[in-house]
């Protein structure tokens, strides 16, 4: 089959975790396309699929690896790696260079994933514009095991639009399939340290594309990021969220606390943010960022569809308000009826004390 390609997004130098979940996501599109539909089945919303043989996955990324890098993505199957290479810094690489550069790599192979994000969500419907090609965006599965699927053709996914509310099944046709992936709906694959094995690099051709200089006036000169120790939060295993129930800035204090002693990330409903509680950066929801942790811990959120779009994919939802009718309940795991300042602080006391 034709070749699947992932984006490598790289964070302070190293592989992001979404890029292991890509090369998960990738693993299953070839079993699909391969009418593995039965044996596929139990493994393909997660990602497990057997590793895709030969030269049918490659990555192309935005800045050099590092060999341990290199090592890793030869180690789960990538065969070839490209570097869109620029005489500029990476912030100031202009999108139209890079879509330029990838509609002429990806042409004619079979598919072109992503990860969501906010620099994804700008480069991949201008690339899916200069291909001629549809762009299925934010998919949460490969749905292998379903009757037709191998028989009709084309790459299928999974999405969960209008706010969650329903699922639906897409298929696409063409070369090259580009999709968004959302992040943490497919299990990461092992990234395995392996920068020492010679073995592993040779096995990948490693190649560099230039770029150029923009031929546009507009360029991104400078990311500014706030500094953070904590985990990204859509990477995070554990998000614990505050909403308007916190009734002040001061309220983050405590979800902090208890977000440090789980090594987790803090998040936001919309109302805290506009209430200029916390930053923008923290929202969870519709018009925020979409997390699926293996714990979402909701404190004082009512629970409003738009805020439940950004967060129904949590594995385990543990709800804190003291509204018993409030509306988070319906989809939590676990709720607590009680006044967050009270509950929280008390969760804070016995992890504390199971810690020691």
């Amino acid at each position: 089959m034709s070749t699947i390609w992932v984006i490598a997004e790289t964070q302070e130098g190293r592989l992001k975790q979404a890029t292991f979940e890509l090369i998960s996501a990738a693993r299953a599109i070839a079993r699909a396309c391969e009418g593995g539909a039965g044996e596929a089945a139990s493994e393909q919303v997660m990602g497990q699929a057997a590793q895709a043989s030969g030269d049918t996955l490659a990555a192309v990324t935005f800045e050099p690896l590092p060999q341990e890098s290199v090592g890793q993505l030869a180690a789960l199957g990538v065969r070839r790696l490209v570097c869109l290479d620029s005489d500029t810094s990476r912030s100031e690489i202009d999108s139209y260079q890079v879509v330029e550069a990838l509609s002429s790599l990806v042409a004619g192979d079979a598919a072109l994933l992503a990860a969501d994000g906010p620099r994804i969500r700008e480069i991949m419907p201008l690339l899916a514009a200069a291909a001629g090609q549809p762009l299925i965006s934010d998919v949460v599965g490969i749905p292998a095991d379903q009757p037709g699927v191998a028989a009709e053709g084309g790459i299928w996914a999974l999405r969960q639009p209008y706010s969650g509310k329903t699922i639906q099944t897409v298929c696409a046709q063409g070369a090259p399939v580009l999709a968004t992936v959302r992040p943490k709906c497919f299990e990461a694959v092992e990234a395995c340290d392996v920068a020492a094995d010679s073995d592993n690099v040779a096995s990948i051709a490693v190649e560099r594309i230039p770029l150029g200089k923009a031929a546009l006036a507009r360029v991104v000169k400078e990311v500014l990021t706030a500094a953070s120790g904590r985990v990204d939060l859509a990477e995070a295993d554990i998000v614990v969220s505050g909403g308007r129930g916190l009734k002040g800035p001061e309220g983050f204090t405590v979800i902090s606390q208890l977000a440090d002693l789980l090594g987790a990330a803090v998040g936001a409903s919309r109302p805290a943010v506009d209430e200029g509680w916390i930053g923008i950066q923290y929202q969870v929801g519709q018009t925020g960022k979409t997390v699926a942790p293996q714990l979402y811990i909701a404190c004082g959120i009512s629970g409003s569809i738009q805020h439940v779009a950004g967060m129904s994919a949590s594995k385990c939802v543990v709800a804190i308000n003291k509204d018993p009718d409030a509306d988070i309940f319906a989809i939590a795991d676990y709720g607590i009826v009680a006044d967050l300042y009270q509950a929280v602080p008390l969760l804070i006391q016995e992890i504390s004390a199971l810690k020691d």
